[in-house]
């Protein structure tokens, strides 16, 4: 089986279309693994500072990139 002129030059004009996808989609998967972003937590002073610390800290040695936003108080909000 012989490859034809076309053939030959329809191969040559796609693949660097090829080698941009799979870089792009290689790019893409990297990101799509990663937690990022702020989460904001309101919660009373005790429960925040006490039960939840370890919590905390185990999930952001997990999660590097995620910035934990605390709000403690004791006021309830409506």
């Amino acid at each position: 089986m012989q490859v034809t002129a076309e053939s030959a030059q329809y191969y040559e004009q796609c693949r660097p279309l090829v080698h941009a996808l799979r870089q792009t989609i290689q790019r893409l998967e990297a990101t799509f693994g990663s937690v990022t972003g702020c989460i904001r937590v309101p919660a009373a002073v005790s429960f925040g500072s006490g039960i939840l610390t370890n919590a905390w800290e185990s999930f952001l040695h997990e999660y590097p990139e995620v910035q934990i936003e605390l709000k403690l108080s004791n006021e309830v909000e409506v």
